[in-house]
């Protein structure tokens, strides 16, 4: 279907966990291939378009950043003009220039945060949480039960 090594390590994957997914792109068009195991060699695998969410993700991305560069500009000017204020002004109130540098320090954080937020690629799968924690739990269930301790787990 798809000879890529992500297209191998999928099927793998499903062979010992149960399920298993991959995104691949054929002719700018997006398909995720979900991969269930059935019997013990036996998968089915089905292929869906995904092409519409891609591009509303992107359209989003591109909202986001436009947005956050749009604002960041003017409040930079802002910040930069208070910072004048506070420290080349005799201005009687500099409680509120504090203040207006203050939240624009502010801003420029949840803008900034609102990038790295659209930069994180969203690669989540599925996982067995019972089998990763035995798997994490292996040495110490070990020790416990080298020392006479019966360990039961649900």
């Amino acid at each position: 279907m798809y000879p890529f090594p992500e297209t191998i390590r999928a099927f793998n994957e499903a062979l010992r966990s149960g399920k298993s997914y991959l995104e691949v792109e054929e002719k700018e068009k997006f398909f995720r291939v979900e991969i269930s195991k059935i019997e013990e060699n036996l998968l089915l695998v089905q292929k869906k378009d995904i092409s519409c969410e891609k591009k509303l993700e992107k359209i989003k991305k591109d909202i986001v950043s436009t947005l956050s560069h749009e604002l960041r500009t003017p409040i930079t000017v802002i910040k930069g003009n208070a910072e004048y204020l506070l420290h080349y002004s005799n201005a009687p109130d500099k409680e509120i220039v504090e203040e207006i540098l203050e939240k624009t320090s502010r801003i420029l954080e949840i803008l900034s945060g609102l990038n790295k937020l659209i930069s994180i690629e969203k690669n989540f799968r599925e996982h067995n949480l019972k089998e990763l924690i035995l798997n994490s739990l292996k040495d110490l269930i070990e020790k416990a039960q080298k020392r006479g301790l019966k360990v039961e787990i649900e």
